[in-house]
């Protein structure tokens, strides 16, 4: 995990880390002190911060925005975004990271997060290099597997937001989804 977790860290920045990734590597020898502070700062960052004053990703603009750092990205990420009741962040994880055209996402990678912390709700998002946002056949039955698990354990997938360059698609704001 160290290796791959650092080449991340340097490539994508701290944010693109998950939160045991984050403090394996600020607890690990070698870690540059800039590195190592870099870290630190996104700790603090995630977990010195009251719920009501966590961002509100209530609609797709809010996710989009939130996820600006995916918009230029050469290969798809998977990314989660979990919620309170009151559609405030409680934690974002980058799920999987794909190819130029494709992402592998299973519901329990997505749900098990979620579950952990609790979470009212979650968004799931994810960048298309391309530069088009619009889903493919892939993005939409990957929609329909996770919306149903998300009925099933409790956990509604409130929207699934594709990012590129150029803007975003909204399965919530095009009626693809019931929850």
């Amino acid at each position: 995990m160290g290796v791959e977790s650092r080449e991340r860290l340097q490539r994508f920045g701290p944010q693109a880390l998950r939160d045991d990734e984050l403090l394996a590597l600020v607890t690990a020898s070698g870690l540059s002190s800039d590195g190592g502070l870099e870290v630190a700062r996104e700790l603090v960052r995630r977990f010195d911060r009251p719920a009501e004053s966590a961002p509100d990703v209530g609609g797709p603009r809010q996710v989009y925005e939130q996820l600006h750092w995916l918009r230029r990205r050469r290969k798809e990420h998977f990314v989660a975004l979990y919620v309170n009741a009151r559609n405030r962040l409680l934690h974002v994880e980058t799920v999987s990271i794909g190819t130029l055209t494709a992402s592998l996402v299973h519901p329990r990678e997505v749900f098990g997060p979620a579950v952990e912390r609790a979470a009212a709700g979650l968004i799931v998002a994810h960048n298309h290099p391309s530069g088009d946002p619009r889903p493919s056949a892939e993005d939409r039955a990957a929609t329909r597997r996770l919306e149903r698990a998300g009925r099933i354990l409790g956990v509604p997938l409130l929207d699934h937001v594709v990012v590129a360059e150029s803007g975003y698609y909204s399965f919530r704001e095009e009626g693809l989804l019931t929850s």
